[in-house]
């Protein structure tokens, strides 16, 4: 696993650094989540916190940046590890402020819905991209996706910079959520979101379009 975002930057460069854009990222490395009830409460490694700042650097290649967090402390540390980098690097940066949309929102009920997690594992996420989980765990997947694709849509309209990236530091769920309902890119054929990693967006001649590798496409109105 690669924890530094260099897929990440390397989808960017593939597409030519667009502006303004958007990344969807999971937070950077941290440690190990003891229980449910700590989970928004786990901090990074000290190397997380080094591989997100250096990230923040390598992102100054935009000129303004902001960055929006999940509420989970990890997350919050993401961000501002990422915002100090860029401005080192001599970047803008615009602001870093929490966004609860990117923590859990899809959870109807986040306690039972952590546990059955534990109970099935893996299998958790297809069950519930495929609606079948028990009623009152999760909300479908088309409902997620609607509203993490209107936070950016928002982001990217209503810039006015021609160079600006913001940064939605997120979980791997988030991430796995958009990334197979907008590019069909499965964890079971692409693996976890790594640390550091996630889906870039961009206004290509008034039209928002999403990316991960090689998959482009085009997000509908």
């Amino acid at each position: 696993m690669t924890a530094d975002g260099e897929l990440l930057v390397q989808d960017l460069a593939d597409w030519g650094w667009p502006a303004p854009a958007g990344v969807m990222i999971r937070h950077a490395e941290r440690h190990v989540i003891p229980s449910a009830e700590e989970i928004d409460h786990v901090e990074l490694t000290a190397a997380g916190r080094v591989a997100a700042r250096n990230l923040g650097g390598r992102l100054a290649h935009y000129s303004e940046l902001r960055v929006l967090h999940s509420p989970a402390v990890r997350c919050e540390q993401t961000g501002t590890s990422i915002a100090a980098g860029a401005a080192e690097g001599g970047a803008h940066v615009l602001g870093v402020r929490r966004e609860n949309l990117l923590g859990g929102s899809y959870a109807i009920d986040r306690k039972r819905a952590l546990a059955r997690a534990d109970e099935l594992g893996s299998r958790f996420l297809r069950l519930w991209f495929s609606d079948e989980l028990e009623p009152g765990l999760m909300r479908p997947l088309a409902d997620s996706l609607r509203e993490h694709v209107d936070l950016v849509r928002t982001g990217l309209e209503t810039t006015t910079s021609g160079r600006l990236l913001t940064v939605y530091v997120t979980h791997d769920w988030n991430i796995s959520v958009v990334r197979e309902g907008l590019l069909g890119v499965r964890n079971e054929e692409a693996g976890w979101p790594e640390y550091l990693d996630g889906v870039s967006f961009a206004l290509v001649s008034g039209h928002m379009q999403s990316r991960f590798r090689k998959s482009v496409r085009s997000v509908a109105p």
